[in-house]
């Protein structure tokens, strides 16, 4: 080969082949470092491996699982707290009426089975024992739940918390705005949580947005991925469907508040 066309291995390797072995390497170290299924790993690094830049990126966004340490930190956080609570509540017991008429609710059970597992749940979530008292209806079709959970909302006198995966500024959406506004300004205290992701359409559409300033009303978007703030989990979504009134009425299920659950 003649020495003007010949090329050296250093010449003919780029800034950009460098940056890709360097990022596909340090996604290998994770791997190695995070152990999983066998599959998902060798598929990780075989799509950052033909995938310059997207693929280590699109690790960082869904191949990395924070679940686990977050769990872990909720968990040390609510421990810290509750030790803090019983170190004030013994100088001024400010939820002895709470905690008495909790206990006066408090359930024993007797059945052989059941009665195991409820001594777990107390151990595991020992501020929320099983009370009873309570009564339980299935709510269906999807209609018939939005129309009750509607007539509930009517009903608020003092407290309303939300939490949906999708709340779309649809006819459902609009009506469920309206009512929360409504009790918002009646003096009713209203908080809600939606999923950004799930909630995206209405979000962009700057539906919350136009809410922001009602009086009692607080209404934030669940999301995980902010880079100011070193969140990258895309995938981490907010598929709860919880709604509190008052501490005495609730609704949960698979139902979100979209036109589409409506019967056709």
């Amino acid at each position: 080969m003649d020495a003007a066309t010949t090329v050296s291995l250093s010449q003919s390797i780029g800034y950009g082949t460098i940056i890709h072995v360097a990022l596909w390497l340090l996604v290998c170290l994770h791997l190695l470092l995070k152990p999983r299924d066998a599959r998902t790993s060798l598929l990780w690094i075989f799509f950052t491996s033909i995938f310059p830049i997207i693929g280590p990126f699109a690790y960082v966004l869904f191949g990395i699982n924070t679940v686990p340490n977050k769990g872990w930190q909720k968990q040390y956080s609510d421990t810290t707290f509750q030790k803090r609570q019983r170190l004030t509540n013994r100088n001024t017991h400010p939820l002895a009426a709470m905690h008495t008429r909790r206990n006066a609710l408090r359930a024993t059970l007797d059945d052989r089975m059941l009665a195991p597992f409820n001594r777990i749940l107390d151990h595991l979530s020992g501020n929320h024992p099983l009370l009873g008292g309570n009564d339980i209806q299935l709510l269906e079709p999807a209609g018939l739940a939005l129309e009750a959970m509607f007539l509930a909302l009517r009903e608020a006198r003092h407290h309303i918390h939300l939490s949906t995966y999708i709340f779309n500024d649809d006819a459902v959406g609009q009506r469920l705005m309206n009512l929360l506004v409504e009790k918002a300004r009646a003096g009713v205290e209203v908080r809600v949580l939606y999923d950004a992701f799930g909630s995206a359409g209405a979000n962009i559409r700057l539906f919350f947005w136009r809410h922001r300033r009602e009086p009692n009303l607080k209404i934030i978007g669940f999301s995980q991925a902010n880079v100011l703030k070193r969140k990258f989990q895309l995938n981490l979504r907010n598929h709860r469907k919880i709604l509190v009134i008052d501490g005495v009425v609730a609704y949960t299920g698979g139902i979100n508040f979209h036109d589409v659950y409506l019967s056709r």
